[in-house]
């Protein structure tokens, strides 16, 4: 879309229409025609409305957010929040409801669909949630708290500078973080009063596919031995095996596996063994041609294939 020509119309059908420069239309909000849509407002509380002659709203923004949500807008159980890249177009981030009711974040692509806030590894009450709450309804106050339905004894998530005076806005970053905002009026920046994950590693596709991520102390991502960054100064894209490890049945090709101690990859296990040795954990997935790596815990023998290397963190030894 070009900046320069745009423009913006409230047509008699009722439907408000983002034109480019050259008349294509770019978006539209589409009124109810038959209410008479007279005028659109933008309210200061950020909800851009359209009204009838009565000046009953027929129409508000606030129920198609984008990536945040601002003070006394809602999210329910047909809204939610979508992360937006740097090129402007919709991620694979997503916070929304459930369908158990949980509101959570969501990684979400063609490959993946995995929630990793709250803690997927916890119960719902060790994550003080309440799933028998079929509510389905949150929002942000002007005072900087968070609520929604599924929250245990409905206890708000907490602004750092929680009070009255200060604008705020909870957006949903590129990175899949969580993050709930302060403006400073005196110098138009913002802060952030609240973020949902505290470590950042623990995002979903945070380095992308094969990806790995570490604390150097700040989170960092790399590729394991092998693999090559598929797009430079972009990490979400992940990287690709330099060798490319055929399942045609006519072609046999010998598997070397690289230790990369301390590491796992979140979820995509395709088979779990208990108590069997290195050994014929390397066999077993040598054997399969779709098994990517595993995961082996010493000491108890537990083996976890793994049909995608996904969400891959380092963890650093304790001294």
């Amino acid at each position: 879309m070009h900046a320069r020509g745009a423009a913006v119309t409230l047509r008699k059908c009722g439907a408000l229409v983002l034109t480019d420069y050259d008349g294509a239309v770019v978006w539209q909000a589409q009124g109810d025609e038959s209410v008479g849509v007279q005028y659109a407002q933008l309210l200061d509380s950020g909800n851009l409305v359209m009204k009838n002659s009565s000046g009953i709203v027929v129409w508000q923004s606030f129920d198609s957010p984008t990536d945040t949500l601002l003070p006394t807008q809602r999210i329910t159980a047909t809204t939610k929040l979508v992360s937006t890249t740097e090129l402007h177009v919709p991620g694979h981030h997503i916070f929304h409801f459930t369908d158990s009711s949980i509101l959570s974040l969501i990684y979400d692509d063609a490959n993946f669909h995995e929630i990793y806030w709250p803690d997927p590894d916890n119960g719902e009450y060790q994550n003080n949630r309440n799933r028998y709450n079929s509510t389905r309804f949150g929002g942000l106050d002007e005072m900087g708290n968070f609520f929604s339905s599924d929250f245990a004894n409905q206890q708000a998530l907490v602004a750092s500078d929680q009070g009255l005076g200060i604008k705020k806005r909870l957006t949903l970053d590129p990175d899949g973080n969580l993050r709930l905002y302060s403006l400073d009026s005196s110098d138009g920046t913002w802060s952030v009063s609240w973020t949902a994950m505290s470590q950042p590693c623990n995002i979903h596709g945070l380095c992308g596919p094969n990806g790995i991520c570490r604390y150097l102390p700040a989170p960092t991502c790399s590729c394991p031995p092998g693999y090559v960054m598929n797009n430079p100064g972009n990490w979400s894209q992940g990287c690709s095996p330099q060798v490319d490890i055929s399942c045609a049945v006519d072609q046999v090709q010998p598997v070397q596996f690289v230790p990369l101690p301390g590491t796992d990859f979140w979820g995509s296990d395709q088979l779990h063994l208990n108590s069997v040795s290195l050994e014929a954990c390397k066999n077993i997935c040598r054997s399969d041609c779709t098994c990517k790596g595993f995961v082996y815990w010493q000491g108890t023998g537990s083996c976890y294939l793994k049909s995608f290397l996904f969400s891959g963190k380092a963890y650093t030894p304790k001294s």
